[in-house]
């Protein structure tokens, strides 16, 4: 029956049709407004229940009729049975799969969470170290294609009409299932983590019919039960690409459902890793020594904010800070983003990354095992969009810390190199300039010695300010 829509296809078409419809026979669902601002065009709508109008609503068993809904996607091909590459699931499939089957609420029977509300409660279920599961079950209807043919439905004037036979109902309608298990993210920086799935994030309108779920996780140890609100940890001995199948038993008799995703866990650059003692310096520049977090001693607006430093030791049987080469990171919206990663979406690996991509050979020769060369001390902001006079604090707390740590290389001190790319270019300039002033408590008298710091690089940084696009 969808061919009576394809006529449809050619108009103007918002992207939030589903924003503010309501099924033919009345509410049900978690109501969600849209601004005043929004546009909303509601054509497809009214066409649509131009066509269903006269059908019986009460008659959809599930209440979910598929061919009343806008197809953001095919619900058909994530059936609980076939598993390839065309059902791997991830957060834009489920989303679409879920405002598919949302879009296609016929009657009362189903009661439905609107998806900008799911998607608001999935957002705040995310956290550090943690890929947090969503999931949907839904039986659903659809009209059978022969429905007419088999004198099971009649159309009049285009619009579909229940039909009768010496006063006994004829059902058009066949019975479908779909699933969908989504995690939050689809790229993981670190090897290992927890992974949960919170009760409030499981869509259903079999839930009688579910014995429990499981859960492969590609590591060797086959399925394990994975509870409501219950943390699974996961380890990995390797990077790569992990093979997600969940797997959903149900009473009666059913045979089980199955769906799947995939995963990536490690960084594909470089590959920064915690130091092995006594390990050879030649990858020294990939190796974190120190992982310390340091907060500004001053407030900005009433909050301190606070940065996790990586230190790099530029010779593995001399751990002490020498020669520092102290990296301010640019703009990073990780831990809105990206919550799941504790270091944001730029990192010390992204940077020895972009250092080895680089084709650079001087800039390379940072990360050799020349004894020469630098201590890298990575600023990693905990909030990298936060304002910039509260990180340009916290990086004075760090240029300090160094300078109270570090000590003389052959006998001779060494002044600091400040890098700063993008936006921590002008972290660090502000930074630099007011303890160059002697502003603040605890820069003294200014000058050299409150940075020690005898040279700045400003790496892509908008100090004239930056055009963003409105959209942002």
């Amino acid at each position: 029956m969808k061919k009576l829509l394809l006529p449809f296809i050619g108009l103007t078409f918002s992207f939030n049709c589903f924003a503010q419809f309501t099924p033919l026979s009345g509410g049900g669902d978690t109501t969600f407004t849209l601004p005043a601002y929004a546009d909303v065009n509601s054509n497809y709508r009214t066409y649509a229940n131009n066509i269903f109008g006269l059908l019986e609503a009460n008659r959809v068993p599930t209440g979910l009729l598929l061919d009343y809904a806008f197809d953001f996607t095919e619900p058909k091909t994530f059936n609980g049975v076939t598993l390839q590459d065309s059902t791997l699931v991830e957060p834009g499939i489920f989303s679409e799969l879920y405002k598919t089957i949302f879009t296609g609420k016929f009657n009362n029977t189903a009661s439905l969470r609107h998806p900008h509300v799911h998607d608001s409660l999935f957002y705040i279920a995310r956290q550090k170290n943690v890929i947090t599961l969503s999931g949907l079950l839904f039986k659903y209807n659809a009209i059978d294609p022969n429905a007419q043919a088999n004198g099971k439905i009649d159309v009049v004037s285009g619009k579909l009409k229940d039909k009768y036979v010496s006063g006994v109902w004829q059902n058009p309608y066949q019975e479908f299932t779909t699933l969908a298990i989504t995690p939050s993210i689809i790229r993981f920086k670190k090897k290992s983590c927890s992974v949960v799935l919170p009760q409030n994030l499981w869509l259903s309108n079999v839930g009688s019919t579910i014995s429990s779920i499981q859960f492969d996780a590609g590591d060797g140890a086959g399925y394990r039960t994975l509870a409501f609100n219950t943390s699974v940890s996961l380890n990995y001995a390797d990077t790569g690409w992990k093979h997600w199948t969940f797997k959903v038993n149900r009473t009666g008799g059913l045979p089980a459902l199955y769906t799947h995703t995939k995963v990536y866990f490690g960084n594909p650059g470089a590959g920064a890793s915690a130091r092995t003692t006594g390990a050879p310096i030649s990858a020294r520049g990939a190796e974190i020594d120190v992982r310390q977090t340091i907060t500004a001693a001053e407030a900005f607006n009433g909050v301190a904010a606070s940065a996790r430093v990586i230190v790099s030791y530029r010779n593995a049987t001399d751990p002490v800070i020498r020669r520092p080469l102290i990296v301010a990171e640019g703009f990073d919206p990780g831990h809105i983003t990206a919550p799941e990663e504790e270091e944001g979406v730029s990192d010390f690996d992204d940077f020895i990354t972009t250092v080895n991509n680089s084709f650079s050979g001087n800039l390379g020769n940072l990360l050799s095992a020349n004894p020469s060369q630098y201590d890298i001390i990575y600023v990693n902001w905990n909030n990298g969009t936060d304002f910039l006079q509260r990180n340009a604090f916290v990086l004075e707390a760090v240029i300090r810390w160094v300078n109270a740590n570090k000590q003389p290389l052959a006998g001779v001190p060494q002044g600091n190199v400040v890098l700063g790319s993008s936006m921590g270019g002008v972290i660090a300039r502000m930074a630099l300039g007011r303890m160059d002033r002697g502003g603040g408590t605890l820069n003294g008298a200014g000058g050299y010695n409150a940075h020690q710091t005898r040279l700045f690089i400003s790496l892509d940084a908008p100090h004239l300010g930056a055009n963003v696009p409105l959209g942002l």
